[in-house]
């Protein structure tokens, strides 16, 4: 079955200026309705088959790889600090923004997680309550620990 043209607006826009934000992508499409209708007629869109795979295509082809990611990183990285210097106040494009960008997309392909190892000796649990966040940064963890009894 051939998608209709709201269907098929749904997905420019979810795709497009709303960042993935289905409720909104449907507002735009011109469906009608409240939040909650539209929160309603996106959820229904993402599970139709065709509209899946549409979007899985498009992102397929145009979404970086994490492999370009790293080697435009890598070509920032290699240019020389005065070939930056010569660029002066009027560009329009900064190498500030430019690495942001690359972070961006690096943070999407989870290139830059941090990964922690936890090593517990005589614990049988631990829960971890909340975590708070600032930036990029984990600020505080509340968590609980309990020993494992001894053996008998």
């Amino acid at each position: 079955m051939a998608l209709t043209l709201k269907q098929r607006l749904w997905v420019e826009h979810y795709l497009g200026e709303t960042n993935g934000n289905g409720t909104e992508a449907a507002r735009r499409a011109g469906y009608r309705g409240n939040d909650d209708t539209l929160a309603h007629v996106a959820q229904d869109n993402l599970a139709h088959p065709e509209i899946a795979a549409l979007i899985d295509h498009r992102v397929s082809t145009l979404a970086m790889t994490a492999d370009e990611c790293l080697a435009l990183l890598a070509e920032v990285a290699r240019l020389p600090v005065e070939w930056f210097a010569t660029l002066g106040k009027d560009a329009k494009l900064s190498l500030g923004d430019k690495v942001r960008a690359l972070e961006l997309i690096g943070k999407h392909h989870r290139l830059f997680a941090e990964k922690q190892e936890i090593q517990t000796t005589n614990l049988s649990r631990i829960e971890i309550r909340s975590i708070r966040v600032a930036g990029d940064e984990p600020v505080a963890i509340d968590a609980a620990a309990w020993e494992t009894p001894p053996p008998a």
